[in-house]
């Protein structure tokens, strides 16, 4: 059974060699034509420009994100330890969107999922304009804001 199994494979593996002969050949064939050398060569510029956004966007989302001071998190998830009773939060800034879990005593500005994160961005975004706009003033927009969420029932 096995010796039949391997020489199956053997030839699956034959039948595939030939096989990629034969769509090398007929890539080298199609390269000859000038569209398709163009289309060729699009697609590669095409690749290059699609990676180089994916980079710096990563590159960009992590230096807003190191640089943020993080004035509101929404709690993402909660958890205490059963051994210790230490509870552990799970937020994401409402500013830059950085995930972060550490203890509860971290984070003093958390706001509940009493409304989505969406919501909670775009409440933030509006509230946090009518400030002026420097970190001093951003911190304690943070503390008022999360009052202010605290404290309505949505």
């Amino acid at each position: 059974m096995v010796n039949l199994d391997i020489q199956k494979d053997k030839e699956r593996l034959d039948s595939l060699r030939e096989g990629l002969k034969e769509l090398e050949g007929a890539r080298e064939k199609l390269l000859e034509d000038e569209n398709v050398q163009e289309y060729v060569a699009c697609e590669s510029l095409l690749q290059e420009t699609v990676n180089e956004i994916k980079s710096l966007s990563q590159k960009i989302t992590e230096m807003v994100q190191k640089n943020c001071s993080h004035p509101v998190w929404y709690l993402l998830d909660k958890d205490t330890d059963p051994y210790e009773g230490r509870t552990y939060l799970k937020c994401r800034c409402v500013e830059c969107g950085k995930v972060e879990t550490g203890y509860a005593r971290d984070f003093d500005t958390v706001i509940r999922n009493d409304v989505s994160y969406g919501e909670a961005v775009q409440k933030w975004s509006e509230f946090s304009h009518s400030f002026p706009d420097n970190d001093f003033y951003l911190n304690e927009k943070g503390k008022t804001f999360t009052k202010l969420m605290r404290s309505k029932k949505h």
